[in-house]
């Protein structure tokens, strides 16, 4: 039997998922991506294998008066053998986690209301000074003024943990060291027959607290890494068909450190962030992708650092070689903040292939290979980082779904001031349960 799914367009300009062993935090609040401003009709055979909607598996939910009530809970192992991503004298070590959770959301696709809170609990074994407790409170909502017209906001809330092994980890220290953020947004978009515009702003703010040592001794002070972040943005999107759209984007960000000076002495990275990007979306066939590349300039209020900038890109495609297995190509360069003292802003180029195969209905594998290239521009480093993995994911029921991962991370830094270099293999497993 054939079946379809009329969609407002696809995720085509999307950011490349790398493994845990990131190269800088996120400064923004995500934006959506650009979509057809015209519905495209899709088949099954025309929908990315990991994006397919598979009603038979979904949650029904709880209903509560108006709304639907979703608990969850997510319990699972895994094992690590560098828990502190260190070159040499690596220490293997298991852990168990747990993941409970419960979402609400109340309304359709325009007009909605929507709240999630979880906690992110990881706890190893032997290794305790790499234990985890993350929480997380979001909500956003949606409310039509006008036909076509839509108002969009919501709020985000979390303590979570920067881990060794990224870019901006401080060499001297051991334990994943704990963040909040704050962050919101609100956005306005107005829709017509063939164009959409969307003008958004945002806010975030990060609060490091202080890391632990590797040697004993006393904490080592974070604060002169906490930051806010300002950022306005304008989209518009024309349709010249269902398949066949454009888009132009322009965005100002400020970003404001709560410390004039770091802790070396020198000027703190105050500064802004000016970018355009134009591009185009295709959907036809086997084929669907996007292409939008753009300018960007980094700027800082102190006159020690020479501001700079560069060409910015987000690509990415998909060809459905049949039914049941899609092969994914991304491709991105953009300008980041490395947060740390010796680390700076920096260009980040970074590229994914994966493939997914549906082998049964509720049965999907995975496998991807990632590269990533991190180019200072404060300091004499770069970085490369290689990740590789492979994945399972088994629908058993509507209330329960499991995970299996396997991966792989490859991290160089050269230079005069190198970054982290190691590699680290893990393995994982989970169970969520679902209403």
């Amino acid at each position: 039997m054939s079946h379809s799914r009329r969609m407002p367009g696809a995720t085509l300009i999307c950011s490349v998922a790398l493994l845990p062993a990131s190269a800088a935090l996120a400064q923004d609040a995500a934006l959506p991506a650009p979509q057809p401003v015209l519905p495209y009709d899709l088949s099954v055979a025309s929908m990315g294998v990991s994006e397919r909607y598979r009603p038979e598996y979904e949650p029904d939910g709880v209903s509560v008066g108006e709304g639907v009530l979703h608990p969850s809970l997510e319990v699972g192992s895994g094992y690590s053998d560098n828990v502190f991503s260190t070159r040499t004298e690596k220490t293997g070590d298991g852990f168990a986690w747990l993941r409970p959770g419960v979402e609400f959301r109340l309304g359709d696709e325009e007009r909605f209301a929507r709240v999630l809170g979880e906690a992110r609990v990881r706890r190893y074994f032997g290794q305790t000074h790499a234990n985890e407790t993350g929480l997380t409170f979001d909500a956003d909502a949606s409310l039509p003024l006008a036909e076509g017209l839509l108002l969009q906001g919501g709020a985000l809330a979390r303590r979570a943990y920067e881990r060794p092994g990224s870019g901006s980890f401080p060499a001297e220290a051991l334990s994943p060291i704990e963040f909040d953020e704050v962050a919101s947004y609100v956005r306005m978009i107005r829709s017509g027959s063939r164009v959409r515009v969307l003008a958004a702003l945002d806010a975030a703010r990060f609060d490091f607290k202080d890391a632990r040592p590797a040697l004993g001794g006393a904490a080592i002070d974070q604060n002169d890494r906490d930051r806010t972040s300002y950022r306005g943005t304008a989209r518009v999107e024309w349709s010249a068909s269902g398949g066949v759209s454009a888009f132009v984007e322009g965005s100002y960000s400020q970003l404001d450190y709560h410390r004039e000076r770091r802790l070396d002495g020198t000027d703190n990275v105050d500064g802004a962030r000016w970018q355009g990007k134009a591009g185009v979306l295709l959907t036809g066939g086997k084929l669907r992708g996007g292409l939008g590349a753009g300018y960007s300039r980094r700027t800082y209020d102190s006159a020690a650092y020479d501001d700079f900038s560069g060409f910015v890109l987000d690509a990415s495609v998909q060809y459905f070689a049949t039914g049941l297995t899609t092969f994914s190509l991304a491709a991105r360069r953009s300008i980041e903040e490395g947060g740390g003292i010796e680390a700076g802003s920096f260009v980040y180029d970074e590229g994914e292939f994966r493939i997914n195969h549906e082998l049964l209905r509720n049965l999907i594998l995975g496998a991807g290979v990632s590269y990533a290239k991190a180019d200072y521009r404060r300091t004499d480093r770069e970085d490369e980082i290689v990740t590789g993995r492979i994945n399972l994911r088994y629908l058993q029921s509507r209330n329960i779904e499991v995970t299996a991962e396997l991966g792989l991370t490859d991290r160089n830094s050269a230079g005069t001031v190198p970054g982290p270099r190691f590699d680290a293999v893990h393995g994982l497993i989970g169970v969520n349960f679902r209403l």
